[in-house]
């Protein structure tokens, strides 16, 4: 298949995607009443923001550990602050504006006025995105295979057929652990060799990137109004699902997206309005809190010197080059 052909398959799957979720929105949204949603948000307890406020800080914590894993992967050695600053940066504006200016640009932006090098910094870049994703997938699969109630009761079907898919999800995190385990020959990325990591490092990986997973939807469950009656597992997976929708409509923050996903699984047994003062609150907190954050951080890390130099690489099979 031509590579335009690719580009326009890939075009139409995603403006097909995207007016289905315009479509679930304008009728969700047509017959909303915003007091309603302001009503839920002022239910929200001191108690349950701050502890939502507590479990983003550790979130953003494990999310940028990422980057001190990969960056063990590919060889580079970097203080903890800088190491930590960095990537909090990159996620914060990742998060909010999308991957090539935030987990891309300021990446290599920044890494390189560390003195690293593109590849090192490719190399990094695309660890923490496995492990991101490897994460993801972890804990949407066995979310399922515990409790696919969020599928069941929406679109009715079978708890048998729920568990097939967190099987499914599973599958390649499973298929990553074993490639790092018996694969030795270097992949090639435009042009560039890879080795794979070795499988303690795949599993620190998962392991990761599962606890990120795993704390996001805390954050949401502990910003539920109190008639918001659905599980933690439920909302793991409605994120888990909005997550991979957002690879098909690449908007910022996942913008519609998420609320399409969570407002399909959800409002029929509690309505719209308490699900999005949620999504609205969890907004506020997880996305744009930070975000004020990793600005005041980026003014620091832009105002320290150019070309500092990294410790020295790590060799064997950890180390990414080939």
């Amino acid at each position: 298949m031509s590579r335009v052909v690719k580009r326009l398959a890939h075009a139409a799957l995603t403006l097909a995607f995207f007016a289905v979720v315009v479509w679930l929105l304008r009728n969700e949204l047509r017959v909303l009443d915003p007091h309603e949603v302001l009503a839920a948000l002022s239910r929200l307890s001191t108690p349950h923001l701050a502890a939502a406020l507590l479990l983003t800080a550790g979130a953003y914590a494990v999310v940028s550990s990422y980057d001190r894993l990969s960056a063990r992967y590919a060889g580079v050695r970097l203080g903890a602050a800088v190491g930590f600053s960095i990537p909090f940066v990159s996620y914060a504006f990742n998060f909010n504006i999308g991957a090539i200016v935030g987990a891309l640009g300021f990446r290599y932006r920044l890494y390189s006025r560390e003195g690293i090098d593109a590849k090192r910094i490719a190399a990094i870049a695309a660890c923490s995105i496995a492990t991101n994703w490897c994460g993801c997938l972890a804990v949407l699969g066995g979310m399922l295979l515990v409790e696919p109630s969020a599928l069941v009761r929406t679109w009715d079907l079978s708890p048998a057929v729920g568990r097939a898919l967190g099987g499914l999800a599973l599958a390649p995190v499973a298929a990553y652990a074993i490639a790092a385990q018996i694969r030795r020959k270097p992949i090639r990325i435009r042009g560039s060799a890879y080795r794979l990591p070795e499988l303690r490092i795949a599993l620190a990986q998962i392991g990761l990137g599962s606890a990120y997973w795993l704390l996001v939807p805390l954050v949401l469950y502990a910003l539920r109004p109190p008639e918001l009656s659905i599980s933690y597992s439920q909302i793991a997976v409605a994120y888990g699902l909005a997550a991979l929708g957002g690879i098909i409509v690449r908007v910022p923050a996942g913008l519609g997206v998420i609320e399409a996903i969570f407002l399909e699984l959800f409002r029929q047994h509690v309505g719209a309005a308490p699900i999005l003062a949620m999504l609205f609150a969890w907004r506020a907190i997880f996305l744009l809190t930070p975000l004020g954050v990793a600005a005041i951080v980026l003014l620091v890390l832009e105002s320290r010197g150019h070309g500092r130099k990294v410790g020295p690489p790590v060799h064997g099979r950890k180390a990414m080059t080939h």
